[in-house]
């Protein structure tokens, strides 16, 4: 984990290798930060059962995607392009950028930071009229695009 200036902890893309008698840690990182390593146990009680269990908790468990309450995610819920675009960002390790052009994003909007770093990272356009549509559901094409 990496810690922002604000004392937040943010997930670093990392590479744990056991040694014989140590452990090493390759983190590969866009900036120069503060790091830490944490154990997380987050589950969620509307995964059990569910096909995405594993991945979902996870994710959860590396600060990279969130729940809607303590012990809820909504597995089945459809997600937003802000919201797509933060689990980008977050899974990159790259640092929120509230600098973004797109008219219907303002600083106080809860993923204006990460639709900026997204943006200033190539990861996703906007459109024609200079808009994001951070709350219109996201599709696969736009995943995928935004992926790629």
């Amino acid at each position: 984990m990496w810690i922002d200036t604000e004392q937040h902890m943010h997930f670093i893309p990392s590479v744990f290798t056991n040694r014989s008698d140590s452990a090493e840690v390759l983190i590969h990182s866009p900036h120069n930060s503060v790091y830490t390593v944490i154990k997380s146990n987050r589950s969620f009680a509307d995964l059990s059962g569910h096909w995405a269990k594993e991945d979902v908790e996870m994710l959860a468990n590396k600060l990279i995607v969130n729940s809607w309450s303590n012990n809820q995610f909504a597995p089945d819920r459809q997600i937003t392009r802000a919201e797509f675009a933060a689990l980008l960002v977050r899974s990159l390790g790259l640092q929120d950028d509230k600098d973004n052009a797109y008219t219907d994003v303002t600083d106080q909007d809860w993923y204006a930071g990460a639709v900026g770093a997204a943006q200033k990272a190539g990861l996703v356009t906007g459109f024609e009229d200079d808009s994001f549509k951070s709350n219109a559901n996201i599709t696969r094409e736009q995943m995928v695009t935004m992926i790629v």
